[in-house]
C-alpha cells in the first residue's frame, strides 16, 4: 500500500521491499493515479516499457521488472495511493487477477475511510468533551461529572463551585468514588 504526495511515495504497508519511500520522479504508484490511466495499470515486463525502462528502480536494487497497481479512490474522487505489486521477473496478469486487485483496492481505501471516520469522531468528541468542562468550570454552584458505567460512580471532573462548598479541590476529588466524598 503506497500513498502518493507532491513529491514522494511512502509504503505503508509492504513485504519484500526494504525502502519506506521514494522520490515521486521514480514511482510507478505516480503513473496509476493518473485520471486517464485504467482501473489497474499493469506493466509486464519494465525493461521492455517505454516510461519505465530506464527507471531507477527498474536499473538498481529492487531490480523492478513486473508491476500491477490499482489506486486507492475516496468517494470525493481523490486519488491517494496504491494497492499494487511488484516483482524482480516479468510475468502476465490475466483480467481476473486485475479484478481482484481492483476488489483489493477497494477494501483497503474502505478501510482507510473506516479509520479517517472514526478519528474525525474521536477528536469531535474531545472538542465537545473540553466544551463541556469549560462550560461546568464556569458554573459557580458545585458542580462534578461521575464515571456512572460501573457501580462505584467515581469523579471525573469538579468546578471551583464543588470546592467552595465542600472544600475538596479538584485534584483530590478527581478519582475518588462520589461515596467518600459525600461521607464528609
Amino acid at each position: 500500500i503506497s500513498l502518493v504526495d507532491e513529491h514522494r511515495q511512502w509504503f505503508k504497508s509492504h513485504r519484500g521491499l526494504d525502502v519506506a519511500e521514494t522520490p515521486r520522479v521514480m514511482s510507478f504508484c505516480a503513473w496509476t493515479l493518473l485520471p486517464a490511466n485504467p482501473s489497474v495499470l499493469v506493466v509486464e515486463d519494465t525493461k521492455k516499457d517505454d516510461i519505465f525502462c530506464d527507471n531507477p528502480l527498474v536499473l538498481g536494487v529492487p531490480y523492478i521488472r513486473f508491476y500491477a497497481g490499482a489506486p486507492l479512490v475516496l468517494k470525493t474522487g481523490e486519488r491517494l495511493g496504491t494497492l499494487c505489486l511488484i516483482h524482480n521477473k516479468p510475468r502476465t496478469f490475466t483480467d481476473v487477477e486485475g479484478q481482484l486487485l481492483q476488489t483489493l483496492s477497494k477494501v483497503v481505501t474502505g478501510e482507510i475511510m473506516r479509520n479517517k471516520e472514526a478519528l474525525e469522531a474521536i477528536k469531535k468528541v474531545e472538542t465537545d468533551k473540553m466544551r463541556l468542562l469549560k462550560a461546568i468550570d464556569s458554573f459557580s454552584e458545585g458542580f462534578l461529572l461521575l464515571e456512572v458505567s460501573d457501580i462505584s460512580h467515581k469523579v471525573v471532573s469538579a468546578n471551583e463551585g464543588w470546592e467552595k462548598i465542600t472544600g475538596y479541590s479538584s485534584g483530590q476529588s478527581i478519582g475518588k468514588e462520589f461515596s467518600e466524598l459525600i461521607k464528609g
